[in-house]
């Protein structure tokens, strides 16, 4: 946890010399955003059956990322490799929710650099549940996903069919480094070398692991408060409070 705290001070620290006083704009999810082609009867019952396959989900956040430095050329072929997977992921974060005709919902999850962004139809025939789970679901909210790749749009990977399930307990390890990687990156006048160490997901992964091991009560309490949080000073304040609770 003093890792955390070390590292929330520094950027904070910064922050605040460079008078940082821009607030990050939320992410708006498009409402553009529409199914490419209805589920089929043939690959739901493909779906149904398949054992899903090993995808990772880090390497295609690298590939379809607005940054990526690979071409469309590049992506094109992967997306024909992709087609027809099936995958089960984990973590995902929601960020919005809609109905896609009479019985199947449409769901949009962040791009982080451990997930790709995706497009997810989930429809009753293949998950009894969605319909009750849907409307229950916020943005920011966790779940893990069983689907079959359909495709990529607007750099989103199209899981369709798919079921999806309430990430109940989470990753608090990744939720937490995502989280203040994220902050970092929308805090305009932090240097890029303090993004950069923020950046570095594994990195912090593995340091937070260990914290978490220490003291597993006051991690959950740490993470609990630094995803309710908007900026670096909100995490700083976080860790303090933290680390008080804890004495």
């Amino acid at each position: 946890m003093r890792h955390l705290i070390s590292i929330a001070a520094v950027l904070v620290h910064l922050s605040l010399l460079t008078a940082c006083d821009g607030e990050s704009s939320e992410r708006k999810a498009d409402a553009a955003d529409k199914p490419k082609k209805a589920e089929t009867g043939e690959a739901a019952a493909s779906f149904k059956s398949a054992t899903p396959v090993e995808v990772d989900a880090a390497e295609l956040a690298a590939m379809y990322a607005a940054e990526s430095k690979n071409t469309e050329l590049q992506r094109d072929a992967k997306e024909e490799e992709l087609k027809g997977k099936v995958v089960e992921w984990k973590a995902f974060r929601v960020v919005e929710v809609e109905k896609d005709g009479d019985d199947c919902f449409r769901l949009e999850t962040l791009a982080t650099r451990t997930h790709p962004g995706a497009f997810i139809t989930a429809c009753k025939s293949d998950d009894p549940g969605i319909a009750k789970l849907a409307p229950t679901l916020k943005s920011g909210d966790w779940i893990d996903v069983r689907g079959m790749i359909d495709g990529v749009s607007k750099r989103h990977i199209e899981l369709s069919p798919a079921t999806v399930a309430r990430n109940s307990e989470g990753d608090d390890v990744t939720k937490i480094c995502e989280k203040m990687a994220e902050l970092a990156e929308k805090e305009d006048d932090l240097p890029q070398e303090a993004k950069k160490e923020m950046a570095d997901i594994e990195k912090c992964k593995k340091e937070a692991g260990e914290e978490q091991k220490k003291d597993p009560e006051k991690f959950a309490k740490m993470t609990d408060c630094v995803m309710g949080v908007s900026d670096m000073t909100g995490v700083m304040k976080c860790a303090v409070e933290s680390e008080g609770a804890g004495e």
